[in-house]
């Protein structure tokens, strides 16, 4: 009886709007118990993770689930308070128009970060390149996204960035993916020896992929101006450290084509001197 009296007491009351010390409790107990319900959701997924291996589908399948839990929190804890979600949108219908004018750019990152989690065509993890940059993401959020680039810096993008701009995804539809390496030779090299030598630079780097439907092979690229273009594409699964591995290979290719005597040519220009007929005269 007390206990009910005590929860019953009133703190603010403002037309529809009633709170009481009772209200106040229980908004306090459910975001506890949301809280506590979303923590042993994550490690649930966690786990599952670990076992399948994939931790990206899990992390966005986590952040899509725990705002949507927030949004459904928040629309309960409004009732408790005797606020009708519905009139209160009604009643700022005005205020979203004003904020929506001002900061737009602010919804689009929101809107583009449901879409991206909801898609899921982006995850935690995958190797993603925009703007010719290319970064890990580590994290996504409602508004922003944090990547990690080669040089381990952390980079905070807008979520419009990767709805909005062509975004090249290495890890989208399979693990393995597939690179190029160019070099261009002499006329006069043998062509036959220089894919050979790439095909054996490719084939003795530890990470290039050797199976037999990713089999790496070389192909004449183009007749240059001064050289031959040659172009060495494999597979391998390390995507994020790519930039690596082509410098490797580029070391090694290097090394054999100076053992061979495959001369890499320099650009050429041939410059044409012709006597003018006022020089004839004069001599």
């Amino acid at each position: 009886m007390f206990l009910n009296k005590l929860l019953d007491i009133s703190l603010l009351k403002v037309k529809n709007l009633h709170i009481t010390l009772g209200s106040l409790v229980m908004i306090a107990v459910v975001f506890i118990v949301t809280y506590l319900l979303l923590r042993v959701f994550r490690k649930f997924l966690v786990a599952k993770s670990r076992k399948d291996g994939n931790d990206g589908r899990y992390i966005t399948i986590y952040q899509l689930v725990k705002y949507l839990t927030y949004v459904i929190v928040f629309i309960i804890c409004l009732n408790l308070v005797g606020i009708s979600p519905g009139i209160l949108i009604a009643s700022s219908a005005a205020l979203f128009v004003g904020l929506g004018l001002g900061i737009q750019d602010v919804f689009r990152d929101l809107v583009s970060g449901v879409l991206i989690l909801a898609e899921g065509t982006i995850k935690v993890g995958d190797v993603v390149e925009v703007d010719k940059l290319i970064a890990k993401v580590k994290r996504i959020g409602l508004r922003t996204s944090t990547v990690t680039t080669n040089d381990d810096i952390e980079i905070i993008i807008p979520n419009r960035t990767f709805v909005n701009n062509n975004v090249i995804n290495w890890n989208h539809t399979r693990d393995v993916t597939r690179f190029h390496i160019k070099v261009g030779v002499a006329y006069d090299s043998d062509a036959e020896k220089v894919r050979s030598i790439l095909l054996h630079c490719a084939m003795e780097h530890p990470q290039v992929l050797k199976d037999p439907t990713v089999m790496p092979f070389v192909r004449l690229a183009d007749f240059g101006d001064f050289r031959l273009d040659f172009e060495l594409v494999f597979w391998c699964k390390r995507a994020f450290q790519i930039d690596n591995l082509r410098s490797q290979i580029r070391f090694s290719i290097l090394q054999k084509f100076r053992e061979n005597n495959i001369r890499i040519p320099y650009p050429q220009n041939d410059i044409y001197i012709r006597s003018s007929k006022m020089e004839g005269d004069l001599g």
